[in-house]
This record gives C-alpha cells, structure tokens and sequence, in this order.
C-alpha cells in the first residue's frame, strides 16, 4: 500500500561513467524509473553496459545532445529528459547529474518524496544575489557567443566580451518586454508532474527569454515558478534559500562546487539531505566506495 506511485530519476551526464553505475545501482528500486542524457562528446559510453545495471528499475535513454557548460543546450538537456518522462504518469521527477550519490536508501528517498507529496523542491538563491547585475544580465543581455565559448577562455569568449559591454552601452534588456522579474537558485530539482506539466507548456517561452543566455539553467525554473501558482507548493518559502529545499548537498564554500573527500563520510550520511553533489572517482574513489558500501 506504500507503493502507489512511480519516479522517474532523470539524470545528466557525460564522464565519469563507473561512478554513474553506482548511483544506478544504489538507486534501482521497483518505484523508479532513469531517463539518462550522456552528452553527444562523449565517446567512451557503452549503452549495452548500462542497460542491463538495474534489476527492478526501467532505464532509458535520451536522443543526444552537446551540452555546453552554461549554454542554452543545458536547459534542452533539462527538457529532452522532462519531456521523455512525462509521457508516463510518474509522481516526481528528480533531476540530478551523473556525479551524485545518494545518502539514503531508495525506499527511504521515496518516502521522503511521498510524504510530502504535491511539494515542489526547488531551491533560491537570496533575494539579494537574484537581483544582482550579474544575475540578470546572464538573461537580460544576448549572450550570443556563450554556446561556442563555454568556459574556455578562446576567441569567441573575446567576441562574447565586446558583445556584451556594447550591449551595456546601448541598454540592451530584453527582460522589459516580457516584463519578468529573474529568480534563481540551484538547477537540480524534485518536482511533481503537475509542475513539470507546466514547464513543458511554456517551452516557447523559454525558448524566447531563456535562449542566448548565461547559465540560465540556474534561472529558468525559479523565474517561472515565482510567476505562477505553484510557489504555493515550494517545500521551502523561496525566501529562506536554505539547500535544504532541494533536498541536495551541495558545497559551494568549500569548492565550485566542491568534491567530496573520504573526511566529508559522516557530515554526508549524518545529514538530512537525499543527495550529494559532487563526486570524483579520480580525486577520492574511497569515498564513493565508502557510501556506495554503507548503502547497499
């Protein structure tokens, strides 16, 4: 009687493809479904490998797309996977990257997630840092160069810089038609399929105001939340940006973010949260090793 409904675990990756089996592993459970996205770079990945790793969850995967750090190709990644999963009746959906953990059991995850169902977790970032200059400008200029620039410092970074500084001189904001005011917070959510619904709705609109962007992943969600009814169900008020309201340990005072050590082992499975973010098997396997051990 505990198990009326389904999840579907929709997951972004493209390297570390041995720790992505881990958290296949330690998340197969009959309630759970993964939708995976490897990123088009990727050479390496084996899908027959995969496909046989979960023994009571489905696993499928997504077409394929490039996605650059901070491009506008991270929220189509977002969506592809929203998109694929919401043809089935899933009660959440939790997006998370193929360098998480989690820190609880699956069956104690989704009991989490049931008991407070019809809430949506989705975290904010402060008031303050939401209207920062630089915030806004990630969406409130075109960023036309960002796609093919990423975060290496080559030519069409340069050209994204002349760019956006005559953008500035000209009072380019492209955010007082659509008269939108920014929120943001942290791109990895838990959300119902009411919610996710209403994303899909809007995919013109986020086309519209979201594309030629800067890390707008970071914003897309929240802005379109706090225009509509749904901040009424946040877990958290939006206000109290507390890493809490999205359930995921993330370290940003430590790192950018931060990679898990085999010290970080009690504070992560001592803490309330159902996943960690992030891992690397190349700079602390023991740690991953000592989670994936201490969950199965």
């Amino acid at each position: 009687g505990d198990f009326l409904n389904r999840h579907a675990y929709l997951i972004i990756a493209h390297n570390q493809f041995e720790l992505l089996k881990m958290l296949i592993e330690l998340l197969d459970f009959e309630q759970n479904d993964f939708y995976i996205h490897i990123d088009k770079k990727a050479t390496d990945f084996e899908f027959e490998d995969f496909a046989c790793i979960p023994k009571k969850s489905n696993i499928f995967f997504t077409r394929r797309i490039c996605n650059t750090w901070g491009g506008f190709s991270g929220i189509e990644t977002e969506l592809i996977l929203l998109k694929e999963a919401a043809k089935k009746d899933y009660s959440y959906f939790h997006l998370i990257s193929g360098v998480d953990l989690p820190l609880k059991k699956p069956e104690e995850i989704y009991r989490f997630f049931e008991q407070n169902s019809g809430r949506e977790f989705v975290h904010f970032s402060t008031e303050e840092f939401c209207q920062k200059q630089s915030t806004v400008e990630r969406i409130s200029l075109y960023h036309l160069f960002h796609e093919k620039a990423g975060r290496s410092d080559n030519f069409y970074s340069k050209l994204e810089k002349i760019s956006l500084a005559l953008q500035r001189r000209l009072m380019v904001d492209r955010l007082k038609k659509q008269g939108i005011k920014p929120y943001c917070g942290s791109n990895w959510f838990s959300i119902t399929h009411d919610l996710a619904d209403y994303l899909l709705s809007k995919e013109k609109l986020i086309k519209k105001v979201f594309s030629k962007s800067s890390c707008a992943d970071e914003l897309f969600l929240q802005t379109l939340l706090m225009e509509s009814d749904f901040k009424d169900r946040l877990y958290l008020p939006s206000s109290q940006s507390d890493p809490l309201a999205n359930m995921r340990y993330i370290d940003w005072t430590r790192g950018n973010p931060y990679v898990f050590k085999t010290e970080d082992f009690d504070s992560l499975m001592s803490s309330q949260y159902m996943f960690a973010r992030k891992f690397d098997l190349n700079t602390d396997r023991e740690i991953c090793r000592k989670v994936y051990n201490a969950l199965k």
